[in-house]
């Protein structure tokens, strides 16, 4: 994250569609949403926000708590922690990442 910034949103036009994300950072939360076209897959990195202990969910459902990735979320493959960031492997879809 960059300072003060609170939200951010971008897209990008790719042979296979628009890839689309955005964020906003509330507290000690960030939501982030992100879109990718039919038929292609992609990794999203969501920032760890500085918390050793993140619990982040999509859709609702949860993807990765105690320092484990949590299988059972469609279209998300895998899940691994990186320097300041949770980095999941991603078919096509929207997906609405929460980090907490």
């Amino acid at each position: 994250m960059l300072g003060d910034l609170t939200h951010a949103s971008a897209s990008i036009k790719t042979i296979r569609g628009v890839v689309s994300s955005d964020w906003k950072k509330t507290g000690d939360s960030l939501v982030m949403n992100v879109t990718i076209p039919a038929n292609a897959c992609g990794r999203v990195s969501v920032p760890s926000l500085g918390l050793n202990n993140a619990t982040i969910t999509e859709g609702g459902k949860t993807v990765w708590k105690d320092g484990t990735y949590v299988k059972g979320v469609v279209g998300i493959t895998a899940g691994k922690q990186e320097a300041g960031y949770y980095t999941f492997d991603v078919g096509s879809g929207e997906y609405g990442f929460m980090v907490e």
